[in-house]
């Protein structure tokens, strides 16, 4: 049978504290003129004093053991509860990446290409077949960059969705 770690460590206070007493008393009765009262009264005073700060050093390390029990039961909460809220981070980094890629690339050429076609018709003399290439060609890149703004809005949501 394996005794707690409070338990017997108070167990041997007691034997340790009791011991003490009795040889300091015996120590004193041979010292003194008139032992028996003397002795009687320091032994009993420190059997008490053991008893008394036995139990209280149990009650401590009892208490001391309960709330350790309890400190590592939340921190292995908490660990979990990060590595969940790790795994969630790492995804929506994954997702902010796929963002970036798309706004850096997919985005600006659609848009570069619109700016361009706005510059030839800005800058030119009235010439309706040009015009007429030039608006398709708007109204293309117009589109793309229409799909991946809907692209990248759908993206977001559904990351969003898993948060």
């Amino acid at each position: 049978m394996k005794l707690s770690f409070e338990f017997r460590n108070t167990v041997i206070y007691i034997l340790l504290g009791f011991l003490w007493i009795v040889f300091t008393s015996e120590a004193v009765l041979l010292i003194t003129l008139s032992p028996e009262q003397i002795a009687k009264i320091e032994v009993y005073k420190g059997l008490v004093y053991v008893l008394i700060t036995g139990m209280l050093l149990f009650y401590l390390m009892r208490r001391r053991i309960k709330i350790e029990k309890f400190l590592f039961g939340k921190l292995r909460e908490t660990r979990k509860e990060l590595i969940r809220s790790k795994e969630k981070l790492v995804k929506k980094n994954k997702s902010l990446e796929e963002y970036a890629f798309i706004t850096s690339h997919n985005l600006r050429r659609p848009l570069a290409n619109i700016l361009g076609l706005v510059q030839l018709i800005d800058g030119k003399k009235a010439d309706a077949a040009l015009d007429k290439e030039v608006i398709e060609k708007l109204k293309i890149s117009a589109e793309e960059l229409d799909q991946v703004i809907k692209h990248t809005t759908k993206v977001l949501n559904k990351e969003n969705d898993e948060f």
